[in-house]
């Protein structure tokens, strides 16, 4: 099966390093520079944990869900290309087989889900995870 993504990240901060240099406690992965100094940093994108189907440690890749938004006639138009708009008229609490997972109990919809993925995708130094900048909304 083969499926196109239509959808965009723009409005998601994906990373929020620490840069106070005067905070005695900072959230997220951080690294400090010396004034004149360079370092260098990776930063790792993990695509794969979008699909993940929880946001504890016994995730798993699912790859149906999404497909699913696009070929189920009560979503989407079955056209190959997954759109956010398919995957907002998902509500997690209709996807078959969850066995606890997408926090099915909750009143959200698979857009959603993938948003707050989102914030298990980047790693500084690849392994510390990132944790996004504030944001009042899900979008």
């Amino acid at each position: 099966m083969t499926k196109v993504f239509r959808w965009s990240f723009v409005a998601h901060d994906f990373c929020s390093p620490g840069f106070d240099e005067g905070a005695e406690e900072v959230s997220g992965a951080t690294f400090r520079v010396g004034s004149g100094a360079t370092e260098r940093v990776d930063l790792a994108i993990r695509g794969d944990h979008l699909f993940f189907d929880r946001l504890d440690a016994g995730a798993e890749v699912r790859f149906g869900p999404i497909a699913g938004a696009d070929t189920d006639p009560a979503h989407g138009n079955a056209d190959g290309e997954v759109t956010r708009e398919e995957l907002v008229r998902v509500p997690l609490s209709a996807i078959e087989g969850a066995d606890g997972a997408y926090l099915a109990e909750a009143p959200l919809d698979l857009a959603t889900w993938v948003y707050l993925l989102m914030d298990h995708t980047a790693y500084l130094g690849g392994t510390a995870a990132c944790l996004p900048f504030d944001r009042e909304d899900v979008r």
